[in-house]
């Protein structure tokens, strides 16, 4: 009798129950084989660059940061101005008469 005939208590199996069927004669299935192993590790110089450029990123993030602040805090002032009355809250450079 072959293993497919056989239910999980040595009897017939139950005509719903799912039948698993192996062959003694077959190879397991294969597997996909595992990925090959880098070659080299990244060499040092990539990393450093790296490394540089994501600093000169987060210093341009911050330094673009407190300029949007103080940005914001400017035109905060010149509404609170404006909400007061005043009417002379931009200041306008007016260039000098005697420059050339």
């Amino acid at each position: 009798m072959q293993l497919a005939d056989l239910g999980a208590h040595g009897n017939a199996p139950d005509a719903g129950a799912e039948t698993i069927v192996t062959h003694p004669n077959e190879p397991p299935a294969e597997q996909a084989p595992d990925p090959p192993p880098p070659d080299e590790p990244e060499p040092e110089a990539n990393r450093d660059f790296a490394n540089i450029v994501a600093l000169i990123f987060v210093v341009a993030l911050a330094l673009g940061g407190y300029w949007l602040f103080k940005e914001i805090q400017r035109h905060n002032e010149i509404q609170n101005c404006i909400a007061s009355g005043r009417r002379n809250c931009i200041d306008l450079v007016h260039p000098d008469a005697s420059a050339p």
